[in-house]
């Protein structure tokens, strides 16, 4: 059933291509014709103001919010409000905001929505009472460059929830809130005192020693030793940490989150910023590696020796969260977090100290008091110094290191103070003005310890919360700014060279971008921004792919849009890559449209563990609903019989078979999936069915292919593909209604179908948040089957019958057959098949010539790997080319021609190694022996029962339709009666 889109190779088709030229000249000369074609054929002016208005056009549409949005201040095209928010005077712009639009207003960072929160009520709202709801951390594209959304700081759902956890067993394992660490602290304390003691009361910048003592606390816990303050390498490391937090505000890496794509290619700070991250990950690794050599499996002598038991705890579970990257991730995330956060308030604090020397006397009076010049501060003592607590207390309200928070992600769409907050708005919360509110605060701008006394003693602050808190436009101004906007540009420079810039830097990234590395396989060179796309006319494409392979050998290049792919042609080869490497291929590649449709979930398109559990779990409830047993094999016979009355009724007139026979298969995956079949004039069934037809067509359109080159543009386009997405949107409500019909009279204890025993296997993983088992894996599971096992089928059984229609001689000798094995009445069944030689070697042979997913369905490279001597790196997109396979004149004695005989020796069946039709490996299709089945059944009782035949003054064809599947173009047959 699931195999993939391609093209036919066409027996009238035998010109020869020009071959096309082998350097990079070629490419050189292409875009110097495409530019003087341009250049030729449009005035540069026009040029400029179309791609302007273009752009802003995509943008504002790509910014409109939904209904009950937030308000907000208008912002910029592209880089939204990002430059209104000066640094220096952050709070007072936001301040003027709040007053403008109340406590959640709107902001645009970049192309990211953004909400800010501002007030106790509502921080608490969003973070507490509908804690789960705003649990993410939104995806940026620095932030993901950085750290790939894994540690503990920036990643989300189980991943984060499995490595917090562990972090803090492991914390406190290792002495947090307990003596040994104060201890430690305290250690290093006397160790800060003593470097700076050496300065003699002169003057000197603390900011590097206390980094490094602070610094020593984390790391004695994470790689089990400190770092002595002379220490070159360990302070060079301190430099780059500090150097990395203050390039993140950079105007490059602000820019690298609206143009990520283009800045990668683009020095400047935010190229510093990788390569620092580079190194301190190189430290983090090699500390790991360290501790490898000398690591006791059965004593953890720090957070790294536990992550390494937790490792080897989880070995060979895939859906695991505890692998190295994770851990040079997480240790990543305390390495930075424990020494910037709490050196910074220290540092903050001293220089208050110095600014208010009448405070500094009170709190050294105190610490007289109660310590003396002997005793060693621990916080045991902390209850008796009520005011050193409110000092420092105080320092972290008017610091106020992290002033709007770490960002949240909104989870799934909710309300917030009667907003409405969609999926993916990224929230920050204002504790900026949460600690400078003067309704909360008696001197909000002034450093005052008495924030946090009463009477003498230490007062708690619920509006206190440095370590945030958990559960545990109007348009006339956004057109004016688009107009001042263009209006500045066209002013200030001249539009040819505005033209010829854009073109020349977009040329030059695209071919950054396009570099393969080194002993990558060859290929025909291709076109900018949409590589070998339309060098493939999908009515030539067996021909064309056939000269690819003379002048390039069985594994070449192509690029379609920005996928790097490769194609693989021969058997040894392809099952190299299906079988002997079948692992390294198992992956389905992300490709921008089909992540749309269908979330790179379900049966076909899943990758890694979601598809290991959901492929078992298919066959299992397969095999249990029929697959391969009488059960299943009478239900096919029943449909077609039903098939064959439906024919009977065009009384030997034309018509056209191809929703009939659709209905038909249909109805077989129908009743495995739904528990019913639907009957032949169900209007809203027919209407499905023709939905299905057309997405498999617009698949195939320019609107599509384009899409996966510019999603983001073409999301906000009009075509083909906005039908596609909406025909989805159809079939995934058809489905989850009959979901919920189920629900209504499910009995846990007796499955009638495939959803009714999915709804079972939820019930059983519920409250398993590793679990892939959930309502969203049902609706595209069910829809797989009913796409695949409806169509691949269907299809092929339409070319058979073209083909008997076409070839009356070898239709009269499988209805010989027939009439000798089974006679009139006899239905057909698989026991018979045996009987039937030269009937299954037709079946077989329309199978090879209809061809009908000439390319497989694709695979990518899980990790980099060598294949006939070429390196692959991890991503790549690999096809397997079956229609050279198929049309292979070294196994096919006549490989263009339909000839049964293909499949026949002395007589009886005879099986072809080189016949792949429903893949090989790990991935075949799980719906082959279903296919078969309902194959033999079906066309052997259509030719039972009736002769097929070209009508009259019309002449058929072996043309093709192109769409996921070669189906043949739209046709009409005559059904006459026998017997």
């Amino acid at each position: 059933m699931g195999r993939d889109l391609g093209t036919r190779l066409s027996a009238q088709d035998a010109q020869i291509l020009t071959e096309a030229k082998p350097d990079i000249a070629v490419m050189l000369e292409a875009f110097s014709s495409l530019a003087a074609a341009l250049w030729a054929a449009l005035r540069p002016g026009t040029v400029l103001l179309g791609a302007v208005a273009f752009l802003f056009f995509a943008d504002f549409l790509k910014r409109r919010r939904p209904k009950n949005f937030p308000p907000g201040p208008a912002g910029l095209p592209f880089v939204g409000n990002s430059f209104q928010l000066d640094p220096e005077k952050v709070h007072l712009t936001l301040q003027q905001f709040v007053k403008k639009y109340g406590n959640v207003f709107s902001l645009d960072f970049g192309t990211f929505p953004s909400i800010l929160i501002t007030g106790l009520p509502l921080i608490k709202e969003a973070l507490v009472h509908q804690g789960e709801n705003f649990s993410k951390r939104p995806v940026m594209p620095l932030q993901e460059r950085i750290f790939n959304t894994k540690g503990l700081i920036m990643s989300s759902g189980r991943i984060w929830k499995e490595q917090r956890r562990f972090a803090l067993t492991t914390l406190r394992n290792f002495g947090l809130g307990k003596k040994s660490l104060e201890e430690r602290i305290q250690e290093e304390a006397s160790y800060l005192i003593q470097m700076i003691r050496e300065e003699n009361g002169k003057p000197f910048d603390p900011h590097f020693i206390i980094n490094n003592a602070v610094s020593n606390i984390i790391c004695s816990i994470t790689f089990g030793e400190r770092f002595d303050y002379q220490d070159s390498q360990f302070r060079e490391l301190l430099r780059l940490l500090d150097e990395v937090l203050n390039l993140h505000t950079s105007l490059c890496c602000q820019l690298y989150s609206v143009f990520p794509r283009i800045m990668n290619f683009v020095p400047g700070p935010h190229q510093t910023l990788f390569s620092n991250l580079e190194k301190l990950k190189m430290f983090v690794a090699e500390m790991i590696e360290n501790h490898k050599r000398d690591w006791n499996p059965a004593e953890a002598r720090d957070f790294i020796d536990a992550y390494l038991q937790e490792i080897e705890k989880h070995k060979g579970g895939d859906a695991s969260s505890f692998r190295e990257e994770n851990l040079i991730y997480s240790t990543l995330d305390l390495f930075l977090a424990g020494t910037e956060t709490t050196s910074t308030s220290l540092r903050w604090g001293l220089l208050y100290m110095a600014l208010n020397p009448e405070i500094q006397e009170k709190v050294q009076a105190e610490i007289d008091r109660v310590l003396g010049q002997s005793q060693q501060p621990s916080t045991a003592a902390r209850e008796s110094m009520p005011y050193t607590n409110a000092v420092i207390h105080e320092v972290l309200r008017m610091g106020n290191i992290i002033p709007l928070n770490v960002p949240r992600e909104v989870a799934v769409d909710t309300t917030l103070a009667g907003y409405h907050l969609p999926k993916g708005t990224v929230v920050v919360t204002n504790l900026t003005a949460l600690h400078r509110d003067p309704a909360e605060w008696a001197t909000p701008d002034t450093f005052n310890p008495e924030h946090f006394l009463e009477n003498g003693q230490f007062k708690k602050r619920e509006s206190f919360l440095p370590f945030s808190i958990e559960e545990k436009p109007d348009v006339a101004v956004m057109l004016e700014a688009l107009s001042s906007l263009a209006t500045a540009l066209w002013a200030a420079l001249r539009p040819d060279t505005v033209l010829l810039g854009t073109l020349a830097f977009l040329l030059f990234v695209d071919f950054l971008k396009r570099r393969h590395p080194k002993n990558y396989p060859p290929g025909p060179p291709g076109l900018p921004f949409v590589g070998n796309l339309f060098q493939l006319d999908p009515e030539k494409a067996p021909l064309v792919l056939h000269q690819f392979v003379k002048k390039y050998g069985n594994v070449f290049s192509l690029d379609f849009g920005t996928v790097p792919s490769v194609l693989i042609t021969g058997l040894p080869l392809i099952k190299e890559v299906l079988v002997h490497q079948g692992q390294i291929f198992s992956n389905r590649p992300v490709v921008p449209l089909q992540e749309h449709i269908i979330n790179n979930k379900g049966l076909i398109m899943s990758s890694g563990q979601l598809w290991k559990e959901q492929r078992r779990f298919a066959l299992t409830t397969l095999r249990n609903f029929g697959l391969g047993k009488k059960s299943l094999e009478e239900r096919i016979q029943e449909e077609a019989s039903y098939l064959i009355q439906t024919i009977r009724e065009e009384n030997g007139q034309p018509f056209d078979p191809h929703l009939t026979i659709n209905n038909a298969v249909s109805n077989i995956i129908c009743s495995i999936t739904f528990g019913e079949r639907f009957d032949y004039q169900d209007d809203q069934f027919q209407e499905l069915l023709r939905m299905l037809d057309e997405i498999l067509n617009l698949q195939t359109s320019m609107c599509c292919q384009l899409y996966n080159v510019f999603p983001r543009i073409m999301n906000f386009l009009p075509g083909p593909h906005q039908a596609l997405f909406s025909n989805m949107e159809k079939l995934k409500m058809f489905v989850a209604r009959m979901i919920e019909n189920h629900k209504r009279d499910w009995n846990p204890a007796e499955a009638r179908d495939f959803i009714d025993a999915y709804l079972q296997e939820i019930e059983k993983h519920k409250g398993d948040a590793t679990s892939s088992f959930q309502e969203e894996n049902l609706i595209y599971n069910t829809l797989d089957l009913f796409l695949a096992g409806t169509e691949t089928t269907s299809t092929s059984l339409r070319w058979g019958l073209l083909f008997m229609a076409l070839n009356p001689e070898i239709q009269e000798k499988v209805q010989a057959e027939i009439d000798r094995v089974l006679g009139q009445s006899q239905q057909p069944s698989m026991a018979a098949r045996e009987s039937m030689p030269y009937t299954n070697a037709v079946i077989h042979e329309v199978l090879r010539m209809g061809n009908i997913i000439p390319l497989n369905v694709p695979r990518e490279v899980a990790v980099d790997t060598t294949l006939a001597g070429y390196h692959l790196p991890k991503g790549t997109m690999v096809m397997t080319n079956l229609i050279a396979l198929h049309r292979d004149p070294t196994e096919w004695a006549t490989p263009d021609t339909f000839n049964p005989e293909h499949f026949l020796e002395n007589g009886q069946f005879k099986k072809r190694e080189s016949f792949l039709p429903f893949s090989i490996g790990k991935r075949m299709c799980l719906g082959e022996q279903l296919a078969r089945t309902e194959l033999f059944i079906f066309f052997t009782s259509l030719l039972q029962k009736f002769t097929f035949r070209p009508p009259e003054n019309e002449k058929l064809s072996l043309k093709f339709r192109v769409s996921l599947t070669l189906a043949p173009v739209s046709h009409r047959l005559c059904a006459v009666p026998r017997g």
